[in-house]
């Protein structure tokens, strides 16, 4: 189940672009990126969140236009790129947005990620290595995975979904671990 990552950078969108790429992907939420090179996990924001925030700033906010940038990141950080590009107006997505999102390694047992997602309550879980974006669990694709698997068979957290260029940049172990008495209903 490998899919191309979709993920916002802190800066660089506009309100015009945001609403581009929420008719684009429909993704029920995306991680917060620093760039597209460097990848470091900033936070994530839900797909509910970035178009109430986009509502909020368009309908509550004389000047804001669908060239007003649009930046992600602490309130600290928004200011101080809204200072670096000398910009008066701006949309700061900073109280949307979840700043400390859990993350779990590439290398980590599928059957604790499970019992993450199933005593915690999660909807999704950002995969790392080093504060660097790999991929994104959702429930979703732990259902699909629950409801694909025969006993016996073992799969392993850096095989579910992430970029493929950075899956050949970090060389994973190829652990199989063995799932057991993993049930649809037990997560749902």
């Amino acid at each position: 189940m490998s899919r191309a990552l979709c993920y916002l950078e802190v800066e660089g969108q506009t309100v015009g672009s945001l609403r581009e790429f929420l008719h684009a992907n429909k993704y029920t939420g995306y991680p917060i990126v620093t760039t597209r090179d460097e990848l470091c996990i900033v936070g994530f924001i839900s797909r509910e969140e970035l178009r109430s925030g986009l509502e909020q700033a368009i309908n509550k906010r004389e000047g804001v236009d669908e060239n007003t940038p649009c930046y992600f990141g602490s309130a600290i950080e928004v200011q101080k790129a809204a200072e670096r590009h000398s910009q008066s107006i701006f949309v700061d997505f900073s109280p949307w947005i979840d700043d400390t999102p859990i993350q779990v390694s590439s290398s980590t047992p599928l059957n604790l990620v499970f019992d993450m997602f199933k005593k915690l309550g999660l909807r999704y879980v950002l995969v790392s290595q080093r504060g660097v974006l790999l991929g994104v669990i959702t429930k979703k694709d732990i259902l699909q995975h629950i409801q694909s698997t025969q006993p016996g068979k073992g799969f392993f957290v850096g095989t579910l979904r992430r970029n493929n260029a950075l899956s050949e940049k970090y060389n994973e172990p190829n652990v199989m671990l063995p799932l057991t008495n993993l049930n649809k209903k037990d997560i749902s």
